[in-house]
């Protein structure tokens, strides 16, 4: 509520407590001037005061004096903020939880696919193994090929020499 509003309302009585003169006690005041007071724990939910201080002119003794006035609007719109921010935290939540399962799922889904990523690897490596020990068997049995062929070449080398 803008301070236009506020010496409106005050002008009027619209939800503000009227001030009484200190020196005569009459409630028939006159405003002159409002402003939003400095005490933290007076104020709303979302930071905008609920206290408010105003200078006043009595009608009759024309004394000024300072007052606090207190808008019952703002308590008003605090109990309705109260309201919303407890909604707003219950759809934070709502959406936490949601979050948090859809979090665990996900975990979930990611062991069960490591685990059979392990296993899968685990058969590759065997089946890598098996396939490394038959080409080491290949290798010296063609090692031993060759070591005959040798000999079979060396023998033949040889004998002809000797009938020379």
């Amino acid at each position: 509520m803008k301070l236009t509003e506020v010496s409106s309302n005050l002008k009027h009585k619209q939800g503000f407590r009227v001030s009484t003169c200190p020196k005569c006690g009459a409630t028939t005041v006159n405003f002159v001037a409002l402003w939003p007071s400095a005490f933290t724990e007076a104020k709303g939910a979302e930071g905008k005061t609920q206290l408010l201080t105003g200078v006043f002119e009595c009608r009759e003794c024309k004394t000024k004096f300072r007052a606090r006035v207190y808008s019952k609007k703002k308590e008003k719109q605090q109990r309705v903020n109260v309201k919303n921010s407890v909604e707003k935290i219950r759809d934070l939540r709502d959406g936490l939880m949601q979050t948090l399962r859809m979090l665990r799922e996900k975990i979930q889904m990611l062991e069960s696919e490591k685990r059979n990523l392990l296993e899968e690897v685990e058969a590759l490596r065997k089946t890598a193994e098996a396939r490394v020990t038959i080409l080491e068997g290949e290798v010296n049995q063609m090692r031993q090929e060759v070591k005959a062929l040798k000999e079979l070449l060396s023998n033949n080398n040889t004998a002809p020499a000797q009938k020379s």
